[in-house]
């Protein structure tokens, strides 16, 4: 059996965002602008979505609105949670079944792909802790 080395990709982009810088070297993560040891204490989960999302934090307005929408999402379908079930007593790997279960969360509904995201954003803590269970 043959070996061979393989090196870095040191320098090479692979991808550009406006969404995330990583300096390793510094060690720094700077989300959407925010260093993350400034937002990830103070900000929710539904300013950081809004953040990602939209480029900057919401209003007051926007941030009730976005927690009400993702609060009315949170609930499983029934397939998804039968899904869930089975996949927990097959000890499947986790991510293996969020994966599958994303693929039940809209059964039913014909959502636009920014509703359907909502949707997943909302459920998937709820996945979550059913997977748990």
């Amino acid at each position: 059996m043959t070996t061979r080395e393989l090196t870095g990709l040191e320098g090479v982009v692979a991808a550009s965002t406006r969404l995330s810088l990583v300096d390793g070297n510094a060690g720094r993560l700077i989300l959407a602008g925010y260093p993350v040891e400034e937002i990830a204490p103070r900000a929710k989960f539904e300013e950081m979505v809004h953040l990602l999302w939209y480029g900057r934090l919401p209003t007051l307005r926007e941030l009730k609105e976005l927690t009400a929408n993702l609060a009315s999402r949170r609930r499983l379908p029934r397939a998804t949670l039968t899904l869930l079930r089975e996949a927990a007593g097959n000890s499947t790997p986790v991510m293996d079944a969020l994966r599958m279960a994303a693929g039940t969360l809209s059964l039913g509904r014909r959502e636009s792909p920014e509703e359907d995201a909502l949707t997943l954003v909302a459920a998937f803590p709820a996945s979550l802790a059913d997977i748990g269970d």
